[in-house]
């Protein structure tokens, strides 16, 4: 399991780069229908087929700049697994990269060929935050302290659009296996996984929360953890996965310090004390990692538990669930 994860931090320091000089051109780059895309970093193995286009919906009034990295193998006979990737103008680079190279040992590995899917916004280099702070939020029952100026609130729209409209048309090109659909989200975007999992968690069976900003709205996720886990009781859905990772160089600031790191604490300990039925979690710490380079540190971890046939190949990768560190946990966005 130690060579998948020093493969992955080489194949992550080789990338990175590449993935910020690139990010401003592939963002600004609009097609409909998708065209083919030739730029990006080069590797030894064969770089997925990719292509973007635009797709505009109805539920958030907004564009999206949609990327696809295609494996290069035909999809199995269950359908390809996809992740799909917020904050995509930042990510995409990295992760089809990541991606090709973890293919070459795929098989020996359990891993299933996966479409990436990056949802990013139109013209933007990395990061689009106000979009992002309205896409990714829920609706906010307190006042929110920081940047108070920003509109919060649109995640309930931000994820019609991907089930009732973005889905239908990935799954219109290529084969998907609906019963391994991912999502990865890193700081708000995080947050936003979160409560997808908490709220609709039919909608994917794998979810990673990179960093998430629990904070948001007094620690409401909180309470949505309380009632998920109050039904959870009744009925147990499909088996799901979740994962959540931290860096442990976060930069926290605020005065309650200890209290928020407790309540932080409290919610990650909350998911490991579950029993495995029903639910498979891990969280990971990443050494010497801050709030915007843990975006990237997390991507090959998201990769293989969106890749992995199942919870045995998943496990075997990744280690056993709840064998967690005590995160240092971020107050980022």
């Amino acid at each position: 399991m130690l060579e998948f994860f020093v493969i992955a931090r080489l194949v992550l320091c080789s990338v990175l780069l590449s993935a910020f000089t690139t990010a401003i051109s592939h963002a600004q780059t609009t097609s409909s229908p998708a065209k083919p895309m030739h730029s990006g970093p080069q590797i030894p193995q064969q770089l997925p087929s990719t292509s973007q286009f635009q797709l505009h919906s109805q539920y958030t009034q907004q564009d999206y700049l949609i990327q696809v990295a295609q494996p290069s193998t035909p999809a199995p006979a269950q359908g390809y697994a996809v992740l799909y990737v917020l904050d995509g103008n930042a990510t995409f680079d990295a992760a089809r990269a990541m991606g090709a190279s973890f293919a070459q040992g795929s098989a020996r590995m359990g891993l299933v060929p996966t479409v990436i899917v990056s949802i990013g916004y139109p013209n933007t280099a990395l990061f689009n935050v106000a979009a992002r702070a309205k896409d990714y939020t829920p609706q906010p029952k307190h006042p929110i302290e920081r940047n108070p100026e920003r509109e919060y609130g649109g995640a309930q729209q931000f994820a019609q659009f991907i089930e009732q409209e973005l889905k239908p048309k990935i799954q219109s090109d290529f084969h998907i296996n609906p019963q391994q659909q991912s999502l990865y989200g890193h700081s708000f975007g995080g947050l936003f996984v979160l409560e997808q999992f908490f709220q609709e968690q039919q909608h994917f069976q794998r979810y990673i929360a990179a960093s998430p900003s629990l904070w948001f709205d007094q620690y409401a996720l909180t309470y949505s953890q309380q009632q998920w886990l109050q039904k959870s009781t009744k009925a147990h859905q499909t088996p799901a996965m979740l994962m959540i990772t931290y860096g442990s160089s976060e930069l926290r600031t605020d005065q309650d310090l200890a209290q928020k790191q407790q309540n932080e604490k409290q919610f990650i300990e909350t998911f490991q004390q579950l029993p495995t039925q029903g639910l498979q979690f891990w969280s990971f710490v990443h050494p010497q990692e801050q709030h915007v380079s843990n975006l990237y540190a997390s991507l090959p971890k998201a990769l293989y538990l969106a890749a992995c046939q199942d919870v045995n190949s998943c496990q075997n990768i990744l280690g056993k669930p709840h064998a967690v560190a005590t995160p240092t946990l971020s107050t980022g966005q």
